[in-house]
């Protein structure tokens, strides 16, 4: 539940608590990573007591500094990190996918350093950012970026705008199936409302059909670039021809995206 989620499952000793690193690997093989795994303690106390104390005195103020900038701030800090595992799977919106309990909250992103963007983090965990738009309060996205001017991180991963649209266009398909689905399970709606539904539901079709054929050239498109690619045949001309082809039905996409949203509005309100 959601106290399990947020600390529950580090106050007793659950099976899905128990440590493997068998996926870390790489990390184990970094000296700075398994310095501060071996003495994790030391570290932790202190950063936690120790700076706080050392500050406290230069002040003049130790318990004060103590007590705020050590165990206030630590509690604040690892509440805030909970809340990524526990609110952000509870509270908001699911614009991606509804396969996982993940939310977007741009709320929470705030509190949670730009984590509050967790439904497009769960779809698209290779990419590395939360929040994918300017405005998306996400300063990891931001600091990372950053870093890549000065060489401090490369080859940033992210997703194609492509695929993120095609996610957000799939879950409007679902959505507005499952409103269909609630006129046809009940009677006095399906009556009222019969030639709506019908008109409804051919609009439903027509777009999902147009959504297969996106669909299709994108997967067309996809094998052609991967064979002249191994045959070393995409010269620059043939090059931006297929980075058209891609923005065109990225574009088809997105303006079908518009026409779902509102579709789906209508739907709500009839």
């Amino acid at each position: 539940g959601l106290w399990f989620s947020h600390m529950g499952w580090m106050l007793r000793k659950y099976p899905s608590g128990e440590v493997n690193f068998d996926n870390v690997k790489n990390l184990q093989a970094d000296p700075i990573v398994m310095w501060q795994h071996k003495y994790y303690i030391p570290i932790a106390l202190s950063m936690m007591i120790g700076v706080p104390a050392i500050l406290g005195v230069l002040s003049g103020d130790f318990w004060g500094m103590v007590l705020l900038a050590g165990f206030l701030r630590l509690f604040v800090s690892h509440h805030v990190t909970f809340f990524i595992n526990s609110i952000a799977h509870k509270w908001g919106k699911q614009p991606y996918t509804d396969e996982n309990t993940a939310r977007d909250n741009a709320f929470f992103a705030v509190l949670t350093h730009g984590e509050g963007y967790h439904n497009y983090h769960h779809i698209f965990q290779t990419d590395y950012r939360n929040g994918i738009r300017w405005w998306h309060w996400d300063p990891t996205k931001w600091l990372i970026h950053a870093m890549s001017w000065v060489g401090l991180t490369s080859n940033l991963k992210t997703v194609s705008n492509f695929k993120i649209q095609r996610a957000k266009n799939h879950m409007l398909f679902k959505r507005a199936n499952e409103e269909l689905a609630k006129v046809g399970n009940s009677e006095h709606l399906a009556a009222h409302m019969h030639k709506n539904v019908e008109q409804w539901k051919l609009l439903v079709e027509n777009e999902y059909s147009d959504f297969k054929d996106t669909m299709a050239q994108w997967s067309e498109l996809q094998t052609e670039k991967m064979q002249s690619t191994k045959k070393n045949l995409l010269g620059k001309w043939d090059n931006a021809v297929v980075r058209t082809r891609y923005k065109e039905l990225e574009y088809s996409l997105k303006m079908q995206h518009k026409r779902l949203k509102l579709m789906n509005a209508q739907f709500s309100f009839a």
